[in-house]
């Protein structure tokens, strides 16, 4: 029965990316489309176990306890970045264009060097400057020692899954991804009914699930650690994945700010309320839209930008319907299982949001994918999405109060797709003139 199923999803998706393309699918495109398949059911159940984790502790616990969890997560996963990010995205970037796997070892092991030299720099740093940053966030000592944890687990983590999307190993990616799941679930619910845990440091379940899921990519970081040393690949690696790390800083803030000033100016209790909105909604129809960019983002860096191009724009045009309807409709059933507030207007604004980052997603993976001048155009985007989005966000949120921030988000999602939509053609020209010349 999964089988003939399996093959019906096959064929229409070959079917959508026929006319999506404009002409027949390939062998090989199409073993890339089951390969994406398996990828995708992997991801979904990673994805319904995360957020059966979420939903859990928020209605367990309550909206202010889950707003408190929810602060040091969204910090944590800004103050990570340094750690892994841009070197891992600069790792992808490389391997996917080498094909020779002995090489890729040899890039992984340049890229952990660098992780491990900024892992030791960082989180000493970050311990350094714990009183500041308990004064910035509005945060107690204790859940500033669990988010410089947090720091730790979710940068070693990533770069785990990287080094999976690097080789184009998504049995591998999407067992991480599940045992991270699994374990945070696991640990969730022991917390909870053996140790009677009421309070914020249920966090620590969380993060004790992504160092336990980490093992399932030690293969390859033992096979990078014992390649050949290049030290060639150090700079490269570097210089690119600086830039690419700084993109990432920008953007995350833009994602990250809205629930730190409402913890900040509102409390955690509406920080709880406004993540169960944004998860319904955004948290899950980036999910999808991980699924597609994640698994495309190896492929942009090797086919031909003209045609890419041409086959974003089929895809977002259908995209921006289709997402819009199926994240309101999705939204207001999870938010409805959250047992929390539901917020129309909320829905709608974040709706919307959703399809404008579907299309802004593909936009940005493609310039990552390209060279450095593409990569500046899309730190540029994202640097307008973070100043459009503070400067919304703290005019609205007195008068408008949690809605603010989805309006804001909105806000700065339109104006940095606008910039790239302006700006692209003539970068990409620009590199391609500069490929032919070289």
């Amino acid at each position: 029965m999964f089988v003939g199923m399996s093959e019906r999803v096959t064929e229409f998706l070959l079917s959508a990316c026929t006319r999506i393309v404009g002409k027949p699918i390939t062998i090989t495109a199409e073993r890339t489309v089951q390969q994406f398949l398996f990828y995708g059911i992997g991801m979904l159940a990673a994805k319904f176990l995360s957020l059966a984790t979420q939903v859990y502790i928020g209605r367990t616990l309550g909206p202010e306890i889950y707003g408190e969890i929810t602060i040091i997560l969204v910090i944590a996963g800004f103050l990570y970045l340094p750690i892994s990010n841009g070197w891992g995205i600069a790792f992808v970037r490389l391997a996917t264009t080498e094909t020779e796997e002995k090489r890729k070892y040899q890039i992984v092991y340049a890229t952990l060097i660098i992780t491990t030299v900024a892992t030791v720099l960082y989180l000493p740093l970050l311990y350094v400057l714990s009183p500041w940053l308990k004064t910035i966030f509005g945060v107690s000592h204790r859940e500033t020692i669990a988010i410089i944890a947090a720091c730790a687990a979710i940068g070693w983590w990533t770069l785990g899954k990287m080094i999976f999307q690097g080789f184009q190993d998504w049995r591998g990616y999407v067992t991480l991804e599940n045992l991270w799941a699994i374990w945070s679930l696991a640990l969730v619910v022991f917390a909870i009914h053996v140790l009677d845990s009421q309070n914020h440091q249920m966090v620590w379940a969380l993060i004790a699930g992504y160092f336990l899921a980490l093992p399932v990519a030690g293969r390859r970081i033992i096979s990078g650690i014992r390649s050949p040393f290049d030290r060639d690949l150090l700079p490269q690696v570097f210089n690119r994945g600086g830039i690419l790390l700084s993109t990432a800083v920008v953007g995350l803030l833009a994602f990250s700010i809205d629930r730190m000033l409402i913890h900040r100016i509102l409390g955690a209790a509406d920080v709880g309320v406004y993540q169960a909105h944004f998860l319904a909604t955004y948290g899950l129809m980036s999910t999808f839209i991980a699924l597609l960019v994640v698994y495309v983002f190896p492929l942009f860096c090797q086919y031909d930008t003209i045609e890419i191009g041409r086959v974003i724009r089929r895809v977002s045009g259908f995209g921006y319907p289709v997402v819009f309807v199926a994240t309101f409709l999705f939204g207001a059933g999870i938010v409805w299982i959250y047992r929390y507030p539901l917020s129309f207007w909320m829905l709608m604004t974040l709706s919307i949001l959703c399809s404008v980052q579907f299309h802004s997603q593909l936009k940005a993976w493609h310039l990552v994918s390209r060279g450095l001048a593409s990569t500046r155009i899309n730190l540029l985007s994202q640097v307008i999405f973070l100043v459009v989005n503070v400067l919304v966000l703290l005019s609205l949120i007195g008068n408008m109060g949690i809605l603010a921030g989805a309006i804001a988000l909105l806000s700065g999602s339109v104006c940095s797709l606008t910039f790239v939509l302006y700006t692209e053609s003539r970068v990409l020209e620009y590199e391609r003139n500069s490929e032919d010349i070289s």
